[in-house]
């Protein structure tokens, strides 16, 4: 099967799509609206320097909802030559990763706010499962796993203020 890659006004067409199919408007006066959503999916990696390729269901990447923009997508470094890909999205895979936000965001909504911790099953638990920590960014960002849903900084929230 071939791997259409979306580019990055692809990849905001397809949040102001989904957006507008789950009949969400974001209102920055909410008192439950989040700057970001953090979510995981499945994505390709392909590095500029070695071209190796790998994909990963350990994704991570931040939506901006109110600016329909990704806002972080989170690297992973080459085993092969230790460059940092930055990920790549299918269509398709692109789509199941914001009907994971829309499910963040209208839960969130439904509970006023207060956030449950949640684990993403969508691949069968590979989206929890432990990796090397030393090869993926948000790992280095949180200075824990990121797989770990129990880790207090995988629970806190986002900034919400926008600049």
């Amino acid at each position: 099967m071939a791997f259409n890659i979306l580019n990055e006004g692809e990849e905001s067409k397809v949040i102001c799509e989904i957006l507008m199919e789950s009949n969400i408007e974001v209102d920055v006066d909410d008192p439950n609206y989040l700057k970001y959503f953090t979510v995981k999916g499945e994505a390709l990696f392909e590095c500029d320097e070695c071209d190796s390729r790998w994909s990963s269901y350990n994704t991570t990447i931040k939506i901006d909802l109110l600016r329909q923009t990704i806002s972080k997508k989170y690297t992973q470094k080459c085993k092969t030559c230790d460059y940092w890909a930055t990920p790549l999205f299918s269509r398709d895979r692109f789509e199941r990763i914001m009907n994971k936000v829309i499910n963040k965001y209208e839960d969130r909504t439904a509970r006023n706010g207060q956030r449950v911790l949640q684990v993403e099953d969508e691949f069968s638990g590979h989206t929890q499962a432990p990796h090397m920590e030393e090869y993926c960014e948000r790992c280095q960002e949180l200075g824990e796993p990121c797989w770990n849903q129990n880790a207090p900084s995988t629970i806190q929230q986002d900034d919400n203020s926008y600049v």
